[in-house]
C-alpha cells in the first residue's frame, strides 16, 4: 500500500513524499525480510534520484535492486533494473553502454512476453537512435512501441511515444504536423497529472514556437515547462529550459541575459553529471563572448 501510493506521488512529481512512503516500505519489507519487496523499493528510489538529477545515487540503488533480483532469478525485476541503468548511461551521453543494456533488457522482456516492458525498451532504443541522428530507425521505433502501448491501453506510454514522434516531426521541420503529436501528448499527460511528461512538451512546444519566430509564446511555453521542473526538483529539465530561454534572448539581442541563463544552464548540466551537454552549452557562451571580442 505504502509502494503505491509512492507511485501515485511519483506520477504527481510530489517527489519528497513519493521518496518517505517508498522509503516507508523499504523499511517494512527488511524487516520482513522480504527481498522480492526490497529490490522493488530500491529501484523506485532509484528513479526518483534519477529525476533529481543524482546519477551516481540512482545507479547504486538500481545495482543493488539488480544484485538482489539476481539472487532471486527474478527476470522482470532484473529486465526494469538493466532498463533504468540503461537510461542513466543514456543521460551521461554513453550510448554505446545505453544500448547494450537496452537491448539487454528487451531480450529479457521478449522472453517474458512481456509486452509493456518491450514498448517502454523499443521508445528507450529509438532515444538513443534519435540522439545518434538516425530519425528513419527512431521515429520506427516509437511507431513500435506506440502501437503495443495503445494495444495495452496504456496511456503514459503512448504520451511519452507521441511526444517522442513529435520531436521527430519538428526535427525534419515539419512543424504543424510536430505540434499536433506535442498537444496530443501534452493533453494525455494533464489528463494523467504526469508533470514531467507535461514540462517537456511545453518546452518543446515552446521551440516550435522560436522556430516560427513567436518569441513571446515561446517564452511563455519555456518559463511555464521551467516551473514545474523547478517544482520537480528536476535538473535536466531546468538545464533544458534555460538553455532554450538564453536562445530567445540572444535571438532578442539581449546578450548579457542570454550569457547569464546559459551559463545557469551549464552549471545544472554539470550538477546533473552531464558533462556533455554542458559542454555544448559552454560552447554558445565562447560563442558569445568571441563575438563581443
Amino acid at each position: 500500500a505504502l509502494s503505491n501510493l509512492g507511485n501515485i506521488a511519483h506520477t504527481r512529481g510530489e517527489l519528497d513524499l513519493a521518496e518517505k512512503l517508498y522509503n516507508q516500505s523499504l523499511q517494512i519489507e527488511r524487516q520482513l525480510g522480504r527481498l522480492e519487496g526490497q529490490a522493488n523499493q530500491l529501484g523506485n528510489l532509484g528513479l526518483i534520484a534519477k529525476t533529481r538529477g543524482d546519477l551516481d545515487q540512482a545507479e547504486k540503488l538500481h545495482n543493488e535492486s539488480l544484485q538482489i533480483e539476481r539472487q532471486l532469478g527474478r527476470l522482470e525485476g532484473q529486465a526494469s533494473d538493466i532498463g533504468n541503468l540503461g537510461l542513466i548511461a543514456q543521460t551521461r551521453g554513453e550510448l554505446d553502454q545505453a544500448e547494450k543494456l537496452h537491448n539487454e533488457s528487451l531480450q529479457i522482456e521478449r522472453q517474458l512476453g512481456r509486452l509493456e516492458g518491450q514498448a517502454s525498451e523499443l521508445g528507450n532504443l529509438g532515444l538513443i537512435a534519435q540522439t545518434r541522428g538516425e530519425l528513419d530507425r527512431a521515429e520506427k521505433l516509437y511507431n513500435e512501441s506506440l502501437r503495443i502501448n495503445r494495444q495495452l491501453g496504456r496511456l503514459e506510454g503512448q504520451a511519452i511515444q507521441l511526444g517522442n514522434l513529435g520531436v521527430i516531426a519538428q526535427t525534419r521541420g515539419e512543424l504543424d504536423q510536430a505540434e499536433e503529436l506535442l498537444n496530443e501528448s501534452l493533453k494525455i499527460n494533464r489528463q494523467l497529472g504526469r508533470l514531467e511528461g507535461q514540462a517537456n512538451q511545453l518546452g518543446n512546444l515552446g521551440v516550435i514556437a522560436k522556430t516560427r519566430g513567436d518569441l513571446d509564446q515561446a517564452e511563455k511555453l519555456l518559463n511555464e515547462s521551467l516551473k514545474i521542473n523547478r517544482q520537480l526538483g528536476r535538473l535536466e529539465g531546468q538545464a533544458n529550459q534555460l538553455g532554450n530561454l538564453g536562445v530567445i534572448a540572444k535571438t532578442r539581442g539581449d546578450l548579457d541575459q542570454a550569457r547569464s541563463l546559459w551559463k545557469q544552464s551549464h552549471d545544472l548540466f554539470a550538477q546533473a553529471s552531464m558533462p556533455h551537454m554542458a559542454k555544448k552549452v559552454q560552447g554558445l557562451i565562447d560563442g558569445l563572448d568571441n563575438h563581443e571580442k
